[in-house]
């Protein structure tokens, strides 16, 4: 394997971490907002 093939192969990884990274932390907003809206019911606000 000669270096520009690893280097590609190491840019998709990085490229599919990232996005790993942005789904996550949407999931964990739209989680956190959920969270929220339910404790304000709760709480009768």
């Amino acid at each position: 394997m000669n270096v520009d093939t690893q280097r590609s192969i190491l840019n998709m990884n990085v490229s599919n971490i990232r996005l790993r990274i942005v789904a996550r932390v949407d999931l964990l907003m739209s989680l956190r907002d959920e969270l929220e809206a339910g404790t304000h019911a709760l709480a009768g606000g």
